[in-house]
Parts: structure tokens; sequence; C-alpha cells
């Protein structure tokens, strides 16, 4: 089964600049749900390593291993936040969601994932 990558994080650009604008300090952790195993795509890295690089600390929630996450980037355990088995059942088995894409399945559990981070661990 293939993984996807939410491109909606947790701290969305447009926040960042109407909080730039309106001189309030933002949030230095951006949050990132990845389901599948192995290793991201390279567009992928990019885009996580930037936000390394611009100065935040980019966290990749994953239920299986990741190897090769960019530097700088902090690997979590999304059992964590959602345990894999309530992810399992839930969503990969879920009747309901049965016949729909698995890229719009991953992008919509991800918006409910990251809200539930922000929940438990700011």
């Amino acid at each position: 089964m293939s993984g996807g990558l939410s491109w909606y994080v947790a701290c969305p650009v447009g926040l960042h600049i109407f909080g730039w604008v309106h001189g309030e300090s933002m949030a230095e952790d951006v949050h990132y749900f990845w389901y599948g195993s192995g290793s991201l795509p390279e567009y992928t890295v990019e885009s996580i390593g930037r936000t390394a690089r611009l100065g935040y600390t980019p966290t990749l929630w994953v239920y299986s291993p990741v190897r090769n996450a960019p530097e700088g980037c902090v690997t979590k355990d999304a059992g964590q936040v959602v345990p894999h088995e309530w992810f399992r059942t839930n969503v990969l088995d879920s009747k309901m969601l049965a016949g729909r894409k698995e890229s719009v399945v991953y992008a919509s559990f991800s918006d409910v994932f990251r809200a539930a981070v922000l929940f438990e661990v700011g």
C-alpha cells in the first residue's frame, strides 16, 4: 500500500503570514502525518527539509519506520496520538470509505490526526 502526506500542515502558510503581519509569534512546530513504510518520496523529503531550514521543527508522525527522514526532522510514533489498531479498523478497513482513492482517505485522516496532535501535544 502506498503512503501519503498531507500538505495541509498544522501551521499553514496563510496563518504564518497573518501572524507576521500582525506581529504575533507563531508556533515553531510543524506536524506532518505519513502512512506508508520504507522511504519518503524525494519531493516530500525536500518539503519537510525546507521547513527545517526555515527554522521550524518538523515532526513526522508515522506508524512504520521511515528510512530517509530529512535532517532536522523529528520522527514520532503516530500510535501515541491515535492507536494504530483504531486507524486500521476505522480508516483502512472502514466499509464507509471502501472504494475511495487512498490519497483521499489519507488526506482526510491526516486532517483529523493533526487536530488530535494539536490537542494532545500542542
